[in-house]
């Protein structure tokens, strides 16, 4: 039988290890993680604080959108190379650790982004109403 891929060969490859655990890996994940994660906290920090100056349903334009989602997508990177050498770390193939983590991190970023976007959106609604109720006394 004459095929592309030889069993044993794929077998070695999803159960292929690191001979040393991914420090490095780990090391880069958190630090991407951290940088991200300040710039993403400064850019909510400064759309909030210019909403709260000027608070219009229409002043969430996609830029600004964008400018809080590319460091959030940062953390989201971090995050999923410190899962995946954490998973090495302890034992898990190379191949199934990037699996497992391209299947978590996407959720888990999609779930903390809607709650993030709800919280966000509590905290313009309730501003607003409480400007509303100042400007009417």
């Amino acid at each position: 039988m004459n095929s592309f891929v030889d069993p044993n060969q794929l077998e070695n490859f999803f159960s292929a290890k690191l001979s040393e655990p991914p420090y490095f890996l780990l090391a880069a994940g958190l630090f991407i993680c951290l940088t991200s994660g300040l710039a993403f906290a400064a850019s909510v920090r400064a759309e909030m604080g210019r909403w709260y100056k000027n608070p219009n349903v229409g002043s969430f334009s996609r830029w600004i959108r964008l400018q809080v989602a590319f460091p959030f997508a940062g953390v989201l990177l971090g995050i999923g190379v410190g899962l995946a050498a954490t998973l090495m770390t302890v034992g898990v193939s190379t191949v199934f650790a990037w699996i497992i983590t391209l299947l978590v991190t996407p959720l888990a970023g999609g779930f903390l982004w809607s709650r993030i976007g709800k919280q966000m959106g509590r905290e313009a609604l309730n501003f607003y109403i409480d400007q509303q109720m100042h400007h009417q006394s």
